[in-house]
């Protein structure tokens, strides 16, 4: 997924995007895989946990022609359970704060979830409280439209006092 953002204080459009390389952890060429083995070489240091993982990455324009290389802003680590991939972050500014939404994907549960981020500086991103989740799928019987999965795609639209948060 890609999600274009323009923000008014760096004057740069924001794409956070999936990567060609983001489904691979970095291989170790010390452990070189064969033909007679199905498993590849691991993480350097034995991060198993980021291997087949979804990431987000990042890239900037300041004119919708020239981008920057991708860099990583959320990838997993040994905190998050085994099965969680990061599919996509909208992002908002709110003052001097950003604010991100990230979809977070279990796949052991098949659900789709969102957890808060915050960046002062758009690269560095930082979970909000605790890492808890602040969206997730409607579990009162099962059969509602978004039992499964809450996906965010787009900020929130400020609609007089309150904003509101179209999700899909």
């Amino acid at each position: 997924e890609c999600i274009l953002t323009c923000d008014p204080v760096s004057r740069l459009y924001i794409a956070n995007v999936r990567s060609p390389y983001q489904g691979y952890a970095d291989l170790d060429q010390r452990n070189p895989s064969s033909e007679l083995s199905f498993i590849g070489p691991s993480e350097p240091g034995g991060a198993w946990w980021k291997e087949q993982k979804r990431r987000i990455w990042q890239t900037e324009s300041p004119d919708l022609l020239h981008w920057s290389d991708p860099y990583p802003i959320f990838q997993p680590d040994e905190i998050d359970n085994l099965d969680e991939s990061f599919y996509a972050m909208c992002q908002t500014r709110v003052g001097d704060t950003l604010v991100g939404f990230v979809n977070l994907f279990r796949e052991c549960e098949n659900t789709m979830h969102v957890r808060l981020a915050y960046s002062y500086d758009g690269k560095n991103w930082e979970w909000a409280d605790q890492r808890n989740l602040w969206m997730t799928p409607s579990i009162m019987s099962g059969q509602e439209w978004d039992s499964v999965m809450t996906y965010i795609l787009s900020p929130p639209i400020p609609v007089g006092d309150e904003d509101w948060f179209y999700y899909c």
